[in-house]
């Protein structure tokens, strides 16, 4: 779209799309442009195919009249009137929408159209038909082997079997685009950043044929990895053709590929991590999302506590968090488990302290390894620095915590404390059944 337009009396609104001096490419071959053009355009349809498929989206209407030739002469895929979103072929939805209606034109259709609907298939098939149509215009009268080239992929693209056919990835490596891949590498135009003359071998080539040579497109490239997070979101990442934007270009953004064999590794690299912190960054931000709804869930949820069930949160939170769980005596730092030696250095100050009774042993390894060999919290027959047995050592943990829960559990009124017992019944069953019984559950 190239502009769009309102009439301020009836509120009719009006695109402006672009024009295509050329045509469609059925008009374009009466004027002979060549087998190498033909096939140029062809495959311009291919790549734009297989950009739409790893996308979802279907075509459905491949044929002659919908491929135009732009600028340059290159291939322009059009008319998306009953294109398909494939993401949702396997809905209840659009089976029965296929059932009543699919769009195709007469002698472009698949066999297994009707029956499957819309898919990638039978855009393949369609665009086989449509090389059909064009093969005279395909051939070069100069090799022995171009007229069986075109009939090979006419031939995979038209199989009965859906199955059978090549996706758009793999027909444009086909033999039958081979020739172009010489021809251009031949070919030269100005470079759209230094305007020297250059093959287009030395440099990277735009889908509307801007030629960016190899110097240029190295500090364009590097330029693009190190803009701010905002432009780089704006292009996915991606880098286009210089010339787009302003200058009119609109072709697709150049492929990984393409890109790494036209910079060198070093760029490269810059560009892989220009995308690397896009993604980090929405990754990000797709938490911070999801952090923000799950905190508003619990305001919300908060909001429609009465005043006893705020009583009970509030406790249950302190018997969770500063009673059963193990933390640093110093900076309070929850730990939630460990391996090795009982003698602890906390993560996030420099105390060391014993596993067993939980002492401070001030900044000192050697004091917290003295005091763990003497701890008189240690079971009989307990290893002098190892825990031993993990379930000796969480029974142990609990007997020194209970006195501790008990007392805080008296400390409250009988209705939180009914309440509270109710929802940490599950948790305190196993090592504190002894508290439990205590207040009679």
């Amino acid at each position: 779209v190239v502009a769009v337009f309102q009439d301020t009396t009836t509120g009719t609104m009006m695109l402006q799309m672009p024009f295509y001096p050329h045509g469609s490419v059925d008009e374009w071959v009466k004027d002979a442009p060549g087998w190498i053009k033909v096939r140029t355009v062809l495959q311009d349809v291919t790549g734009a195919l297989a950009h739409l498929h790893v996308n979802h989206v279907v075509h459905s209407d491949i044929k002659p009249p919908n491929i135009l030739v732009g600028p340059g002469e290159r291939g322009k895929l059009a008319d998306f009137d009953i294109s398909v979103d494939s993401r949702i072929r396997t809905t209840q939805q659009y089976l029965v929408t296929t059932r009543v209606r699919v769009g195709w034109t007469a002698g472009f259709e698949a066999p297994e159209l009707q029956q499957t609907g819309s898919t990638a298939a039978t855009d393949m098939f369609a665009l086989g038909k449509t090389l059909s149509q064009l093969r005279e215009w395909c051939i070069d009268e100069e090799s022995a082997t171009s007229a069986g080239d075109v009939d090979a992929l006419v031939r995979v693209l038209t199989a009965n079997a859906g199955a059978q056919r090549p996706s758009a990835d793999a027909a444009a490596n086909h033999a039958f685009f081979k020739p172009l891949l010489a021809f251009r590498r031949e070919q030269t135009s100005n470079c759209c950043i230094c305007l020297e003359l250059k093959r287009h071998s030395e440099g990277a080539v735009c889908a509307e044929g801007h030629l960016t040579c190899t110097g240029c497109m190295q500090g364009h490239v590097h330029t693009c990895a190190g803009q701010e997070l905002r432009l780089l979101r704006e292009r996915e990442g991606r880098v286009s053709c210089p010339n787009r934007g302003q200058l009119g270009c609109s072709a697709a953004p150049f492929s990984d590929s393409e890109l790494g064999q036209t910079v060198s590794a070093a760029v490269f690299d810059s560009y892989v991590k220009g995308r690397m912190r896009l993604l980090e960054s929405s990754v990000r931000e797709e938490m911070e999302e999801e952090a923000e709804r799950r905190i508003q869930a619990e305001l919300q949820r908060l909001r429609t506590l009465d005043e006893g069930q705020r009583k009970v949160l509030a406790a249950r939170k302190h018997v969770e968090e500063e009673i059963l769980t193990s933390k640093c005596p110093r900076c309070r730092t929850a730990f939630l488990d460990f391996e090795g030696c009982c003698a602890l250095k906390c993560s996030r100050c420099p105390c060391n302290f014993c596993a067993w009774c939980g002492e401070d042993c001030s900044n000192s390894s050697q004091e917290a390894h003295q005091h763990v060999a003497r701890c008189a919290a240690k079971p009989p027959g307990a290893d002098v620095y190892y825990p031993g047995d993990r379930s000796e050592f969480h029974s142990k943990q609990a007997k020194h915590r209970a006195p501790k829960l008990e007392s805080y559990l008296r400390g409250l009124d009988n209705g939180t404390r009914a309440a509270l017992l109710r929802e940490l019944q599950g948790t305190l069953r196993e090592l504190y059944s002894h508290v439990l019984r205590a207040f009679g559950v």
